[in-house]
């Protein structure tokens, strides 16, 4: 099903006694949707600085980009993160601490990585705002038993720590980079959901079947090859 479809299909259903406007997270590259309670939202402008929920409920800096924002697909709202307040000037001192933070984590998680002989590549630390919990993003051929590493970690970051097993597309996703059309890739810029993509697609478009063209960063078959795949059968 396409985007289109499923506009089409699926009936947006905002919440009463809410509003949406758009905002930038500390770590992404792209700006999501955050919904704010109607009475909050006359405090905030474009720039302002706000912590939000994510869907994983850790908290995050983010930046105001749009004071309106309207949600016209369910994904939009899926997708949504939820505002809590306004940075105080406490929060802010504690911006530099947290990438700080990040920074040791990421070195201990590497060094405990190596000590244990883990088959497991780490992709990225995120800490939430509080410094109490971090989520690891890591990719790995095969399940890893972290039982051991998590428990070296938490005791030397005094902080809960959630190992997240990610693929190769999710990893590119976060990490970011420029595709082989010379732009940034699609799913650091905009595309929140993987489609299927096989060699049918490649095979019906008449492309070049040659592995260099064909793949993206994530070594996997590219997943524009999908985006007009539906005009060629």
């Amino acid at each position: 099903m396409s985007c289109r479809d499923c506009v089409l299909i699926k009936r947006v259903v905002i919440e009463k006694g809410y509003k949406y406007i758009t905002v930038l997270l500390r770590h992404a590259t792209r700006e999501r949707v955050c919904k704010v309670k109607k009475g909050d939202i006359e405090s905030l402008d474009v720039g302002t600085l706000v912590i939000v929920e994510k869907e994983d409920g850790l908290d995050e800096f983010a930046k105001v980009l749009k004071k309106r924002s309207p949600v016209f697909k369910p994904c939009q709202l899926t997708n949504a993160v939820k505002f809590k307040r306004v940075v105080s000037d406490e929060d802010l001192l504690l911006y530099d601490n947290i990438r700080d933070f990040e920074n040791r984590a990421r070195s201990i998680m590497k060094e405990l990585i190596s000590l244990l002989e883990l088959e497991m590549n780490l992709v990225k630390i995120v800490s939430n705002v509080e410094m109490k919990t971090v989520r690891v993003y890591f990719t790995a051929p095969q399940r890893v038993d972290f039982r051991e590493l998590v428990k070296l970690a938490v005791k030397k970051l005094k902080a809960r720590v959630h190992m997240q097993h990610i693929g190769a597309r999710d990893a590119t996703k976060i990490v970011e980079g420029m595709g082989v059309c010379g732009r940034r890739t699609c799913c650091s810029s905009w595309l929140d959901d993987f489609q299927s993509v096989s060699m049918n697609m490649v095979k019906a478009q008449l492309l070049v079947s040659s592995s260099s063209k064909i793949t993206g960063k994530c070594g996997k078959l590219l997943c524009c090859l999908a985006y007009e795949y539906n005009n060629y059968v």
